[in-house]
């Protein structure tokens, strides 16, 4: 008996003895998994500052960007805004306008609108149902839109040596139309040639 309880003794130190050991482990167990918990949010939290970072980085850019395009037109109307009767402020309201109904962004349409300045014979009555045409052109045609904008303020600026080259790229005009632009030119019917274009 003596023995056994001995024994008993021994095993009952041993179950006691590893318990600390257990304990100690399911602690390392523990630390492991908040470490590994915070790791991740860590992560999570570097990767979402990258992304606000670059977001924050392509706004200044394109700020920076419409900002230099304004300044041009600003200066181009300095030059123009007598013949063609429009406003910066126009402008921006046309390009804003034109990028919601079309595949085009308004940096993009200013650039257009910049081009189409340099063309004194196109004002305020015309400018955006030309633009708007010259981008409707583009999508059909699937040209560049800066072409397009090229071969129509021509058109207008000469009507009827614009008949030829709007015919080329598939705008067609029936003999009624084209003798009308002939003859409003030698009057001196500038507005009303262009007019038939437009509505061609």
């Amino acid at each position: 008996r003596k023995a056994a309880r001995g024994v008993e003794k021994v095993a009952n130190q041993a179950r006691l003895a590893v318990l600390p050991v257990r304990n100690l482990r399911n602690m390392s167990t523990g630390l492991a998994m908040s470490f590994s918990v915070m790791r991740s949010k860590m992560l999570l939290a570097a990767f979402a500052f990258g992304l606000f970072s670059r977001g924050v980085v392509n706004t200044i850019k394109v700020s920076a960007q419409q900002e230099t395009v304004l300044k041009r037109l600003t200066l181009l109307l300095s030059h123009t805004g007598k013949q063609t009767g429009v406003t910066v402020f126009q402008l921006q309201q046309m390009a804003k306008s034109l990028s919601a109904t079309t595949i085009f962004g308004d940096e993009y349409i200013h650039e257009l609108q910049g081009m189409m300045l340099t063309y004194d014979k196109i004002n305020k009555d015309i400018f955006p149902k030309t633009l708007e045409l010259a981008l409707d052109l583009s999508t059909v045609f699937g040209q560049d839109a800066k072409s397009s904008v090229t071969m129509l303020a021509k058109a207008l600026q000469e009507p009827i040596k614009g008949l030829t080259a709007l015919r080329r790229v598939g705008v067609s005009f029936n003999k009624e139309q084209a003798r009308l632009i002939k003859r409003f030119i030698r009057v001196g019917k500038v507005a009303e040639a262009q007019g038939v274009i437009l509505e061609a």
